[in-house]
């Protein structure tokens, strides 16, 4: 029985889908050939263009018809009957997942669709679900639901990593900065019998060209939908940019233990910099500074090497090495309580933002290319 319910549901499904398409045949049929916004007179056909359509009875294909001006040579593809359609889907779909999607975490909601013979991806969840917050926002926004309203399916994160940076990138002819996000989750536990750290699971991004506020604000609720709110534990990890800590420790409920990591790997960059100005051209004495200075930080002794730091200040015949060796000072001062890596170490956390910092990468790669100047909309 549970066969022929499954078939029956098949074949119900793909009669449902070739009446939609029929539907849509029969109305673009009566549509009326568009007048051309840039000269007023009417469009000739130019071919069609064919379309997928998501449905609560699934996928449609569609045949679009395209139209041109034969006098100017702009051309349009009206969609009639589908003024409701959000991206690839319905409005009666979109309705149902984004109800899903602000409910569950992306990849249970996708699976659950599945389930109904819906494909919708993640990524597309998460673009209609910014879709309709976006049409949201203002006085009249609605709140989003009580935490204690959300009903998780997946397991409680037991340690939930938030990484945040950014990467510049040329919008408009002027230089802006591209946020970006990075979580995933791991086990509670020390390094195994080889020093390996905890296995990361369910990683995520999210990438936004926006104010940082609004980048902070966006960026919680991809982490309340990955259960910030019951983890057991919240790691964040960043590196220096005050951007980054002026904002987040602030998003993480109250309640919920928070670990805040400075990337290793900027710090030990920093320190590098200082001693690049103290030793110009002394590749020796700054290979061997380095590797010891570095060596100590990982080892977690911090005073010592903010007591050689000041040494090599005091030592320095140039104001400029001492300004950046000052700086490198601050700098460990400011992040004092964020730098205990070799504590961390053992205790199974990641110290350095590999994750994010490849992402920012690719980006980089794709688009700061030699001459690329991206329009907003081109970059979205």
């Amino acid at each position: 029985v549970p066969d022929l319910v499954r078939q029956g549901a098949a074949v119900m499904r793909r009669i449902g889908c070739l009446l939609v398409a029929l539907l849509y045949e029969v109305q673009a049929r009566r549509q009326r050939r568009p007048q051309c916004l840039g000269c007023g007179r009417a469009m000739v056909k130019h071919g069609s263009r064919p379309r997928v359509l998501a449905t609560l009875v699934g996928d449609v294909r569609l045949s679009l018809t395209r139209y041109r001006c034969r006098a100017c040579g702009r051309e349009a593809c009206p969609q009639p009957g589908l003024a409701q359609v959000v991206g690839c889907c319905s409005a009666e779909l979109w309705s149902v997942a984004v109800e899903l999607a602000v409910a569950l975490p992306y990849e249970r909601a996708e699976a659950l669709l599945g389930q109904l013979g819906l494909t919708l991806s993640d990524s597309t969840l998460q673009a209609l679900v910014l879709h309709v917050g976006t049409a949201l926002r203002g006085p009249r926004a609605t709140p989003l639901p009580e935490p204690a309203s959300i009903t998780r399916v997946l397991p409680r994160p037991q340690r939930l990593y938030l990484l945040v940076d950014g990467r510049s990138v040329r919008v408009d002819g002027q230089w802006r900065e591209l946020r970006v996000g990075a979580i995933f989750e791991t086990d509670c536990a020390e390094p195994d019998a080889g020093g390996h750290w905890p296995a990361v699971r369910r990683l995520s991004s999210f990438v936004a060209l926006c104010s940082a506020d609004e980048f902070m604000e966006r960026f919680f609720a991809e982490a309340r939908a990955r259960g910030v709110w019951d983890a057991q534990e919240v790691v964040l990890l960043a590196d220096g940019a005050p951007w980054i800590w002026d904002r987040l420790p602030n998003f993480v409920p109250c309640g919920v233990p928070c670990i805040q990591i400075l990337d290793f790997y900027h710090a030990a960059e920093h320190v590098q910099g200082a001693l690049a100005a103290v030793f110009p051209g002394a590749e020796a004495k700054l290979e061997f500074w380095s590797k010891h200075l570095r060596g100590l930080l990982q080892a977690g002794e911090v005073p010592q090497v903010r007591a050689d730091l000041r040494r090599l200040r005091d030592a320095a015949t140039s104001a400029e090495a001492q300004h950046r060796v000052q700086l490198s000072l601050d700098y460990l001062d400011r992040h004092r309580d964020r730098i205990n890596y070799f504590q961390r170490h053992w205790e199974g956390y990641y110290i350095g933002s590999g994750r994010v910092e490849s992402l920012c990468k690719q980006l980089g790669l794709r688009f700061k290319g030699c001459g690329m100047d991206w329009s907003r909309a081109g970059l979205e």
